[in-house]
């Protein structure tokens, strides 16, 4: 029974592991959360586990596999959980799109956030932070969901790379955005 435990130990992905390390690193209070929690569910079947995080806007990460045709890729969901999110309530859902100097093969000159945030403000607000753009330009897009049975945002990006300093910091600050007194239009 030892050898297969150490043999699943070996083939276990360990994407997980070094993102939490990686936070840890970076003076992050992060550790490996027990397995089978309901966020796991959010981005679906394939989940690795979750990451949680104690302190700040940002409270779990959930790495997962997804796809069922070769390649499979990785998602990173960053979660942020906010009570104003209610069950059967409009759930906004916002992106980063990249604006390229020519359409298809450009270089990327600027991020705009688009989507619906029904009354929210959070687009208005992303799309001020100019701050937010450099790192998203120099990453990987973003999407931005309410799940709101659940009440809790997810920010995610369709990658498994531990992320910069500055980058975390900016999904940080999505996060604050998130939390921000809502407009009441």
């Amino acid at each position: 029974m030892e050898i297969f435990h150490t043999l699943k130990e070996m083939l276990r992905d360990k994407t997980r592991d070094r993102l939490c390390a990686a936070l840890c690193a970076m003076g992050i209070d992060a550790r490996l959360a027990e397995r089978d929690r309901v966020e796991e569910e959010f981005g679906g079947k394939g989940s690795i586990g979750l990451i949680e995080i104690p302190e700040g806007p940002i409270r779990w990460v959930n790495v997962s596999k997804r796809g069922d045709n070769t390649p499979t890729h990785y998602y990173t969901d960053y979660g942020v959980p906010d009570p104003r999110l209610e069950p059967d309530s409009q759930e906004p859902f916002m992106h980063s799109a990249r604006k390229k100097t020519f359409s298809l093969f450009g270089q990327v000159v600027d991020v705009q956030w688009e989507g619906e945030d029904w009354g929210t403000g959070v687009i208005d607000r992303l799309n001020s932070d100019h701050q937010l753009k450099h790192p998203i330009m120099e990453s990987h897009d973003v999407t931005i969901e309410a799940i709101g049975d659940y009440g809790c945002w997810i920010i995610s990006t369709k990658t498994c790379d531990i992320p910069s300093e500055e980058l975390l910091s900016c999904y940080q600050t999505i996060a604050q955005h998130l939390l921000a007194e809502w407009s009441s239009g």
